[in-house]
């Protein structure tokens, strides 16, 4: 029950459940954490719940493992949670594919750890140095950092000084190429019809008209993960690094409106916007996968999870407070109260498999008296479409014969699939279809 990594957190108080399944526990920042009994694994899975200000002095199952009390130390207060248990097990068969090299390196995420090892340590090291040499105080510092200064020795010759600036200056005018080899998903139109998309560290908006390009450069490392507002007016785009940045820029004029960071590490693989555009669901490449979700007008986050160790591919909202997350063999749904993260699976049963699942959306069926009702569709690895009613797959349809990269539900009920067999489909919404 301890963090694999030294974040600050420490247990403080324990108390296992009436069944000897579960474990609860609570710490000093404030979390109320549920683990498998017994957990005697190293970094091993949980749900995280958040409430308390600070320190958790007391957590107890009561009323037979029905409902979890917790006391905060700092707070003074006494939390009554329900505890629901999922009875639903799983009978999917599981796809046993990911170990082949095909099959990897269409579930790439963009992630540093998918570059080369030489590379990943080549930027971690620059940014260890620069750390570094920003805290060093004294020449003997600095001397520590850099032994070669002490070898430098002046010129022979005297180099002819000038000291006007040079004539000329550069200005990006255009970038040929286009991030697609270990991404997905990150090719949309802004307000104005025009192709948002990334380069490098570069965000670009292309004109088909004009043939020209404007630029974002906030960005300092290699971009890998880019979200649209419904509204279109607004572009988010993630990068690499160890502690990447999200910005987010006018889709129109390429000028940065928020960046925000601090929270994820490594690299930001997944970012979703809200219906109403006010919020935006981020995923991080750290151990845990972590889900953030931004008040990011506010700069804030308004709460957070960790997404479990398999690898997230895909990101959706639906119009509430419900995220979808998919990726590597799991699909799951998380209920936004609060500053929690409520977490629930979704059972494929006999109808489907556990697989990778690159994508997700939304779609409006329309419910009774017009109003509207959405289904989760989900993209497969072996090309179905996965649609589910009630936490439960209710049909599975074969539409393409490879990778289905991409999903977009249309307002009109029409959705779209793109996948690796070079097809791009429109489906129409038949209630007996």
């Amino acid at each position: 029950t301890w963090s694999k990594n030294a974040d600050g957190s420490a247990t403080v108080s324990c108390d296992r459940s009436e069944s000897e399944t579960i474990l609860a526990t609570g710490d000093n920042q404030g979390f109320v954490k549920l683990f498998r009994y017994p957990s005697a694994a190293k970094a091993a899975l949980y749900h995280c719940y958040k409430g308390h200000s600070a320190n958790v002095s007391k957590v107890r199952f009561a009323n037979s493992d029905a409902h979890i009390i917790s006391i905060g130390a700092e707070d003074r207060c006494i939390f009554q949670w329900a505890h629901i248990e999922d009875d639903e097990e799983e009978e999917a068969d599981m796809v046993d594919e990911e170990e082949s090299e095909d099959y990897a390196k269409e579930l790439l995420d963009g992630d540093e750890l998918d570059r080369s090892e030489a590379i990943a340590a080549a930027t971690d090291e620059a940014s260890n140095l620069a750390l570094k040499m920003e805290l060093a105080s004294t020449p003997d510092d600095m001397k520590a950092l850099k032994p070669w200064v002490s070898e430098v020795v002046a010129p022979s010759f005297k180099v002819p000084s000038n000291t006007n600036n040079v004539d000329t200056c550069k200005v990006l005018e255009f970038i040929h190429g286009y991030r697609a080899q270990d991404v997905r998903q990150n090719l949309k139109y802004n307000s104005a019809g025009d192709m948002v998309f990334y380069a490098a560290n570069v965000g670009v908006i292309f004109s088909r008209g004009s043939m020209s390009q404007k630029f974002n450069f906030h960005h300092t490392d290699e971009i890998v993960s880019l979200a649209v507002s419904p509204d279109k007016r607004y572009v988010a785009t993630g990068q690499m690094g160890p502690v990447p940045t999200i910005v987010v820029w006018d889709s129109e004029t390429g000028e940065t409106v928020k960046s925000l960071s601090g929270f994820h590490k490594r690299s930001v693989s997944q970012l979703e916007f809200s219906s109403d555009g006010k919020l935006l669901a981020t995923a991080g490449n750290d151990d845990n996968h972590s889900i953030a979700v931004y008040d990011w007008m506010a700069g804030v986050i308004k709460c957070s999870t960790y997404g479990g160790m398999r690898k997230v591919l895909g990101l959706a909202f639906c119009p509430g407070d419900l995220l979808m997350q998919v990726g590597l063999k799991h699909i799951c749904f998380w209920e936004i109260e609060g500053k929690n993260m409520l977490y629930k699976k979704p059972i494929i049963g006999r109808k489907g498999k556990l697989q990778g699942f690159l994508c997700g959306v939304f779609l409006n069926t329309g419910g009774e008296f017009g109003t509207p009702s959405f289904m989760p569709i989900v993209g497969t690895a072996d090309g179905h479409l996965y649609l589910f009613e009630d936490d439960q797959l209710s049909k599975s349809i074969k539409a393409h014969e490879s990778f289905v990269n991409t999903l977009v539900a249309c307002k009109s009920g029409l959705l779209a699939s793109g996948a690796k067999d070079g097809l791009v489909k429109l489906w129409h919404w038949a209630e007996d279809e």
